[in-house]
């Protein structure tokens, strides 16, 4: 339980632990397949040092990692 309210009190390290399994995952593969929540998982992480509702964080979450994936799509794949 102790581990649960760290996470709670400290949202940032959930986000750095999601941009840290997708870089893996990332790494770990030939395709892009989650490279785009690697950035957006950093700038929730910074986002979350701001805001404590982790909803508003899952948003954040969720946009930027969909503007990111067009960003690097476009870059790729140009």
């Amino acid at each position: 339980m102790e581990e649960l309210e760290f996470l709670v009190e400290n949202l940032w390290a959930l986000w750095v632990a999601v941009g840290v399994v997708a870089l893996i995952i990332e790494l770990s593969t030939a395709a892009l397949v989650s490279i785009w929540f690697v950035p957006a998982a950093l700038l929730t992480c910074l986002v979350s040092l701001v805001v404590d509702s982790f909803l508003v964080q899952a948003l954040v979450f969720l946009i930027l990692s969909i503007i990111a994936m067009f960003i690097i799509t476009l870059i790729v794949f140009s």
